[in-house]
């Protein structure tokens, strides 16, 4: 009955989350260098280090001391290196290695010791050199290589062995040099190119052969270079390129819905994967970009795609929430699917763009 009630539960927050994610005047122009839009506002690093958003904002999420939504770029802070996105609050590591947060904290992921929110950018920690935002948690890599979480545990999702929230960073493990979190899910990659991972487990996204959840770090896989999840499937890039997979995923054009518990290969010459409610995403050695999956009616001309499809080249990095942001290499900013967020920079945002469009030219 519980894995019933988490599933639907899962059913009701995609939904949510695809139906619902004036200004001092600053030059928004340049080289977009990272991009996060995993929800429904987006930030954008640029070349210079400047960060930028826009999009929705009833939590404060953009960090421009407001509460309005966003259609346009506004500039929040300078000197960034990383930033994340999570459902309502955002991530951001400077240049001196402080990590910085912002938006919602009912759920203390903010890390302050309390669960208020900020309008604006308040610092966390030192010496951090990457962090990432979950829906309602946060984890931290410090330049130690520990990795410290915090914010809702419902599950697990902390990653400390018990599911107690924590309104201040705990330590989790030691060598870690990549993390990343969603929904249900997190997961990190140690400096020994382990993948290790923990949370919820109802479709098999742990990959360690069960369907039980983790409250602490297991071992999925060897030599990975970079990993990512969704709210029911996980991939991992191997060093030497192959794709692998596991969770629930379709194996047929009738899209019924099966369980991989163990990773299964998928794919070869891949070096970065991305996964989400828009389907499934890679990135190939050439930099072509491909897809495949439920939704990805906004990337070709069929809406349910089994096996993957081109869709552009050139790709440096890509970003998947209700709408999918991919910065080429020239630098310029592309964006297609759901407008929910604002993600074309436009006021429709019920308006569903079927092919991408180009958001920010070229430096």
């Amino acid at each position: 009955m519980t894995n019933i009630i988490r599933k639907i539960s899962l059913v009701i927050l995609a939904l949510v989350i695809v139906s619902s994610t004036s200004c001092t005047s600053v030059k928004f122009s340049g080289y977009a260098k990272i991009v996060s839009s995993q929800y429904q506002h987006t930030m954008l690093i640029q070349e210079d280090g400047s960060l930028w958003a826009w999009g929705r904002n009833g939590f404060g999420q953009l960090g421009d001391g407001t509460e309005e939504d966003r259609i346009s770029p506004v500039h929040i802070m300078d000197d960034v290196i990383a930033v994340s996105t999570g459902q309502m609050h955002t991530l951001a590591v400077k240049s001196d290695n402080s990590l910085w947060a912002w938006g919602d904290n009912g759920h203390s992921q903010l890390g302050t010791g309390n669960t208020e929110n900020s309008l604006i950018p308040i610092k966390v920690m030192d010496g951090v050199i990457m962090a990432s935002a979950g829906a309602y948690s946060s984890l931290a890599v410090k330049e130690d290589h520990t990795l410290w979480g915090w914010g809702n545990n419902g599950e697990g999702l902390v990653g400390d062995g018990t599911t107690e929230n924590r309104n201040m960073p705990v330590f989790i493990m030691d060598d870690v040099r990549d993390v990343s979190l969603s929904h249900y899910n997190a997961l990190a990659i140690k400096t020994d190119d382990s993948l290790w991972i923990w949370g919820s487990n109802f479709d098999g996204q742990i990959g360690d052969g069960s369907t039980e959840d983790k409250l602490s770090p297991v071992k999925v896989l060897e030599n990975v270079a970079s990993a990512s999840q969704s709210m029911s499937s996980s991939m991992a890039v191997t060093r030497d390129g192959q794709l692998w997979w596991w969770g629930s995923y379709s194996a047929d054009s009738s899209f019924t819905k099966n369980t991989l518990i163990l990773p299964e290969k998928r794919m070869e010459n891949v070096t970065a994967a991305c996964n989400g409610i828009q389907g499934f995403l890679i990135i190939k050695e050439d930099s072509s970009l491909w897809g495949w999956g439920v939704n990805l009616g906004s990337m070709v001309d069929s809406n349910n795609v089994i096996e993957p499809v081109k869709i552009m080249d050139d790709v440096s990095s890509v970003s998947q929430g209700p709408a999918i942001t991919v910065i080429k290499k020239d630098g310029s900013l592309w964006a297609w699917g759901i407008n929910d967020g604002y993600a074309m920079m436009n006021k429709d945002r019920k308006k569903y763009y079927d092919k991408p469009i180009q958001i920010m030219k070229a430096n």
